[in-house]
C-alpha cells in the first residue's frame, strides 16, 4: 500500500513537471511570436534561444503569361510553407521553403502553338477565340530561398510547372467552336519580392520563366488532326503575377 502511494505521488510530480514545462514553453513561444507574427517555433537551443519559426501562407492572385504564341490570363490560388531563421545578421532573416501555385486560366489570346500547318477549316486559322471562360489549369511548385528585412522580402525560385490549356477556335455563326487540349511541363526559375506586414498579411510580385515541353496536343474535332504537330516541342514561357496572402 505504501509502495502504491509512493508511485502515485511520483506520477503526480512527473505530470506536474511536464505540465509546467509545456506551459513555460508555450509562454516562451508566444513571447517570441509576438515579435515575429503567427507561426510555429520548431527548434530552440538549450539556453532558450529560438533558431527557426515555421510559417504557412495562403494566397490569391492574378497572372499574365506568354507561352509560345499564346497569351494567358489566370486567377491564382496558392500556398507556401517556409522556415525562417530568427538569428539575424544586421536585421536580415534568411528563409527557405516551397510555394505552390494553381493558376485557373480564364482567358487566352494570340495563336495556338499546336499546329504545324494552318488549319484550312477555321476562318481564323490558328488564331484563338479571345473570350472569358475556363481555358484550363496548371500547377507550379518551386523551391524558394529568400531574405527578409523588416517587412520587405526578396526570394529566388526554381522548380517544376505543369499546364493543361484548352485552345478554342471560332468556327462559324451556326456551328460550335472547335478546340484542342495542350499539355505543357518543364523546369521554371525566377524571383519574387514583396512586403509582409508583421508577418500576418503579405503582398508580392512574382516572375518566372522557362522552356516548357508540349507533350500532348489532343483535338476534339477530327478536322484539326492533319494540321497538328506530330512531334513534341518546346515553347518559351514567362509569367508575371501579383499575389495577396495571409500568414498563419
Amino acid at each position: 500500500m505504501r509502495l502504491l502511494m509512493v508511485l502515485f505521488l511520483v506520477g503526480l510530480s512527473a505530470m506536474s513537471g511536464a505540465t509546467n514545462a509545456l506551459s513555460q514553453y508555450k509562454s516562451y513561444e508566444n513571447s517570441m511570436l509576438s515579435n515575429f507574427g503567427p507561426g510555429r517555433v520548431i527548434r530552440a537551443s538549450n539556453d532558450g534561444t529560438t533558431r527557426w519559426i515555421l510559417y504557412n501562407e495562403g494566397m490569391l492572385g492574378y497572372s499574365y503569361a506568354k507561352l509560345g504564341e499564346t497569351f494567358l490570363h489566370s486567377a491564382d490560388i496558392g500556398y507556401s510553407s517556409y522556415i525562417m531563421s530568427v538569428s539575424s545578421m544586421r536585421g536580415v532573416y534568411p528563409y527557405v521553403g516551397v510555394e505552390i501555385t494553381v493558376p485557373i486560366y480564364i482567358r487566352e489570346k494570340g495563336n495556338s502553338n499546336a499546329f504545324a500547318t494552318t488549319p484550312t477549316d477555321l476562318p481564323g486559322g490558328s488564331k484563338l477565340l479571345s473570350e472569358t471562360g475556363f481555358n484550363g489549369w496548371g500547377v507550379q511548385l518551386p523551391v524558394v530561398i529568400g531574405l527578409q528585412t523588416k517587412s520587405f522580402y526578396i526570394q529566388a525560385m526554381g522548380g517544376y510547372a505543369y499546364h493543361s490549356i484548352k485552345d478554342i477556335f471560332y468556327k462559324s455563326a451556326t456551328e460550335n467552336d472547335w478546340s484542342l487540349t495542350n499539355t505543357y511541363q518543364g523546369i521554371i526559375y525566377g524571383a519574387g519580392l514583396g512586403i509582409r506586414m508583421r508577418n500576418t498579411f503579405s503582398f508580392g510580385l512574382r516572375f518566372v520563366m522557362g522552356d516548357l515541353n508540349s507533350t500532348l496536343r489532343d483535338p476534339e474535332q477530327p478536322g484539326l488532326q492533319p494540321h497538328i504537330r506530330a512531334k513534341d516541342f518546346q515553347s518559351h514561357y514567362w509569367r508575371a503575377s501579383a499575389i495577396f496572402g495571409v500568414v498563419f
